[in-house]
This record gives C-alpha cells, sequence and structure tokens, in this order.
C-alpha cells in the first residue's frame, strides 16, 4: 500500500465514527462475510481503525501483543476508553491469537459465493471476550473451592459492551 494512503487512513481513522451505524455495520459485514476478515481486521487494526469500531478487541489485541500488522501508535486514547484485557496468547506462525487463528479458519470457509452469515462472524468475534470472562469466573471461583455453584458464578458475562453498539 501507498505510503501516503497508509499515513491517511491512520490519520483519520477517528472520522470514521462520523458514518452512520448502519453504514457501518454494513460495511464490517462486507469485510468480514467474503473471504477477507483476517486481512481485513488486520488493516482495520494497523491503521487506528479497529479502536473505533471495535474497541474492546482493539484493546485486546495490544493486551496480548498482537503481532501480523499491528499498529504503531494509532489511536491510543480511543483504546483507552474500552474495556478488556485477557489472558490468551499468540499463536506462533502468524502471531495475533486467537481473534486472527478464528478469522482465518471463517476465511477459508467463505467465499464471493459463498458468504458467512452475519452470526457466524459475531459469534467468532464474541469468542475472545467470552473466553476472557470464563477465566475471569474461573479464578473466582476456582481460588476458594466452592465450585461452579448456583447460576450467580456465570451472571454478568455482559457480551454486549465490547460491539460498539453494532
Amino acid at each position: 500500500m501507498d505510503p501516503s494512503l497508509e499515513s491517511a487512513l491512520t490519520k483519520l481513522a477517528p472520522r470514521i465514527t462520523s458514518l452512520s451505524r448502519q453504514r457501518l455495520r454494513l460495511e464490517l459485514a462486507s469485510l468480514l462475510s467474503y473471504g477477507a476478515a483476517a486481512p481485513s481486521l488486520r488493516l482495520l487494526w494497523r491503521h487506528g481503525m479497529l479502536a473505533w469500531l471495535l474497541p474492546w478487541h482493539d484493546r485486546w489485541l495490544r493486551q496480548q501483543g498482537a503481532a501480523a500488522g499491528g499498529p504503531a501508535g494509532t489511536s491510543a486514547a480511543a483504546s483507552s476508553a474500552s474495556g478488556g484485557g485477557g489472558a490468551i496468547t499468540s499463536s506462533g506462525g502468524g502471531g495475533g491469537g486467537l481473534l486472527w487463528v478464528l478469522m482465518e479458519q471463517q476465511d477459508r470457509l467463505t467465499s464471493i459465493s459463498k458468504p458467512a452469515p452475519g452470526e457466524v462472524w459475531l459469534a467468532l468475534l464474541a469468542v475472545p471476550h467470552l473466553v476472557q470472562q470464563l477465566e475471569l469466573v474461573a479464578r473466582k471461583v476456582g481460588g476458594n473451592g466452592a465450585g461452579w455453584e448456583g447460576a450467580g458464578a456465570c451472571r454478568g458475562l455482559g457480551l454486549r459492551g465490547w460491539l460498539w453498539g453494532l
């Protein structure tokens, strides 16, 4: 990609929020459904747009030290406003851990003629958050030997906060 284009994308990333949510949803669906989810997310992340579109994922990737095209100081203000964390580490090869692996697997199964339904990529985006929340619950419950007693142990897994209202 042309360096001046890359610079402009990074500089103008915050302006992506001026688009309507419906338009953002449509564009995100196009990027993630047709066999290019992993490279699309990498580009969004590298140029700071992921911090504005999927802030939880941006922060989570930063905390993982995800490789394979990560940002160099992009949109730190946006990612600091999002919550999250996690203990999934980078898997070898291309780096980037669980999210990249899931998106790469989806890409192998989809194409222009065989797109992924929105529910599929939405579920894949939820997996890192769910894993993180289950790790927190396991630490809470496992530390005192109480076991998984009652529904209260799993309450509050809140999958809504990480997806910028899409």
